[in-house]
């Protein structure tokens, strides 16, 4: 697959370089504007309000492999304040991540869409998510990758006088930029 043919793409070190991830130079790591949890990794355009997030949680012990990516999806939703949530389709993706150890890992793959306000705007936006888990029992950890992309942006939304909505974001996009996570 080809990646996005309009990005420059660029490899950065996440978390002390012990995962390394190649990422669009337009995304800015937000760290260097406001106080980012340690578990996270926060990127963002803001030309186009999307943002790009790796997250390295607990083992959600209480939940199937199969059904992680939609426990998530449903978390963030709540996170969100989501007043509707669909998901698009899921789908296992643990073959298709060749830089780990087959057998001690588990992903799942999400797309789905929410509809959300902006810093708790009335007016809602729609997002789609497109979220990759990867369980590692090994450490009791999972490993979250999202990438929130408006698909509409309200005309009265703080987003509407500095973004533009992206029309080619599709899973093929997502599924490029996270295939070339490895392990240092």
């Amino acid at each position: 697959q080809e990646k996005h043919e309009a990005d420059v793409y660029q490899e950065r070190g996440l978390y002390g370089g012990a995962i390394k991830m190649t990422v669009p130079t337009r995304f800015t790591d937000m760290s260097q504007f406001r106080q980012i949890p340690d578990h996270q990794e926060v990127f963002a355009d803001a030309e186009r309000d999307q943002s790009f997030i790796v997250e390295l949680v607990s083992q959600t012990k209480d939940v199937s492999s199969d059904k992680i990516a939609e426990y998530h999806f449903k978390e963030l939703a709540v996170d969100n304040r989501a007043t509707q949530m669909k998901i698009n389709m899921q789908r296992e993706v643990t073959e298709e991540l060749s830089n780990f150890d087959q057998k001690e890992i588990s992903g799942y793959f999400l797309h789905g869409s929410q509809l959300v306000g902006k810093f708790k705007e009335d007016t809602c936006n729609t997002v789609d998510i497109y979220l990759l888990c990867i369980r590692i029992p090994k450490i009791e950890t999972e490993i979250l990758i999202s990438l929130n992309n408006p698909t509409f942006i309200h005309p009265e939304s703080y987003s509407a006088k500095t973004s533009e909505v992206d029309a080619t974001m599709t899973e093929d996009y997502f599924g490029d930029l996270f295939k070339d996570i490895t392990k240092s």
